[in-house]
């Protein structure tokens, strides 16, 4: 049974996704604070204590030392407390986990490379990286963890991140994609990649309403036989606005928002959904054979869906319209306001 209790309570801060994470060594923050309270200490009192002592100053070269000292005091006490607070710091993300992982079983990273894993995300952006990963150490191999990535931004470029779950699972399936239709209208939350419209499938009942199902063409049937009723009901109640792939065997599970946000009761439910949907996707997966290829196996032709358009070239082509249909537009008012206005007929009748 799974541990939560690592994960409960505040954290200090969330783990950085920057491609280079530096943690803090209190010890030299310190003997920094230490030794530039020294120097302040000696310098500023006798720097302030000259100033009244020359006469520069209506005030008592005194009163001026003994203001300088009582401030640069208070000053020092300020700062350690600051570091004796540092030393009794409320655990960071990554002590959390840390102590989650070992508690059970798990392995953690807390930044490492992209893994070389075939689902959507991991091969978008120029550089990638992973961060706040646990992964099994035993039995079937799940992940949990966190994609980072770098996307073009005019002359800079801009982050941007995923939390996903890896499932393996017993036997290569076609390659199938379930993208949420709450993000439909959020691009950040958008997969980085897509795939062609036109293999899109129409699903039962009101799952249309939560999700869309891309399959490879003559693999129609397969892919409602794999995400049956029972399936799609438990991927509404329990992954919400997440992405669900499938692809040779591996399942995997893309969030827009990255995981290490989540406190106790959060990973609690995220390990739940992971429990029910790789129970319900291994008996719904247990007896699937691809009848075009050899058992346990999927026909070359047919394992891979084509591509599409990604969402920054389906926003550039919308862009495109837009501009286009804004130009028609203006075109068109300006001759209906020559015609309306009567220049055309006074220009037809000059022109007699």
């Amino acid at each position: 049974m799974t541990d939560f209790t690592p994960l409960a309570g505040p954290v200090q801060k969330q783990v950085s996704y920057a491609p280079v994470q530096a943690r803090v060594n209190t010890v030299y923050l310190a003997a920094f604070v230490f030794i530039g309270g020294a120097l302040l200490a000696g310098f500023v009192p006798v720097a302030l204590g000259y100033v009244a002592f020359a006469g520069w100053s209506p005030v008592p070269w005194y009163v001026v030392m003994a203001i300088g000292i009582a401030a640069i005091a208070g000053g020092l006490g300020y700062l350690i407390a600051l570091i004796v607070r540092g030393f009794r710091k409320t655990p960071t993300v990554v002590d959390r986990l840390e102590a989650f992982a070992a508690a059970n079983g798990l392995a953690y990273t807390a930044q490492g490379p992209a893994p070389d894993l075939p689902g959507a995300i991991f091969h978008s952006g120029l550089t990638r990286w992973t961060y706040g990963c646990l992964a099994s150490t035993s039995g079937r191999f799940v992940e949990v963890g966190n994609l980072g990535y770098t996307v073009p931004a005019g002359r800079t470029t801009a982050t941007e991140t995923w939390g996903f779950v890896a499932m393996r699972l017993d036997r290569p399936l076609p390659h199938i994609l379930l993208e949420s239709t709450a993000n439909d209208q959020n691009s950040t939350g958008a997969l980085p990649v897509s795939v062609d419209r036109s293999q899109r499938l129409s699903l039962e009942g009101d799952f249309d309403k939560h999700f869309t199902l891309y399959a490879p063409a003559d693999y129609e049937v397969d892919a409602l036989y794999i995400f049956a009723p029972d399936l799609m009901a438990l991927l509404i109640d329990e992954v919400g606005v997440s992405h669900v792939e499938i692809i040779d065997d591996w399942l995997f599970v893309y969030s827009p928002d990255d995981f290490t946000r989540l406190d106790a009761a959060g990973y609690e439910k995220l390990y739940r959904m992971i429990d029910l949907l790789q129970a319900k996707a291994l008996r719904q997966t247990r007896a699937y054979e691809d009848e075009r290829a050899a058992p346990l196996t999927v026909a070359a032709p047919g394992e891979r869906m084509k591509p599409g358009k990604t969402q920054y070239a389906r926003l550039y082509t919308l862009s495109a319209w837009v501009v286009g249909g804004m130009i028609v537009l203006f075109i068109a008012g300006a001759m209906t306001l020559y015609f309306a206005s009567g220049a055309y007929w006074h220009d037809v009748i000059a022109g007699q």
